[in-house]
């Protein structure tokens, strides 16, 4: 990895956008929260606990981070 420093003003002209970057880990995480969301709102109906909404937090928003990073 090389660190370069950018002239002040030229960031837009040099910097690539995090779009290009991250699009693939960006899909990775989305898939996996789409999963996570599905088999917590299985569990959910299958406790008699339908319709009140699957509760997101840190633990959840850790485990598919961490879940992203694993490797295939």
């Amino acid at each position: 990895m090389v660190l370069v420093p950018y002239a002040p003003d030229s960031t837009s002209f040099l910097q690539e956008p995090d779009t290009h970057e991250h699009a693939q880990l960006k899909a990775i995480i989305k898939q996996l929260k789409s999963e996570l969301h599905f088999d917590l709102e299985q569990e959910a109906q299958n406790q008699g606990m339908e319709g009140k909404g699957v509760k997101w937090g840190p633990h959840e928003y850790v485990h598919i981070v961490s879940q992203a990073f694993q490797p295939e």
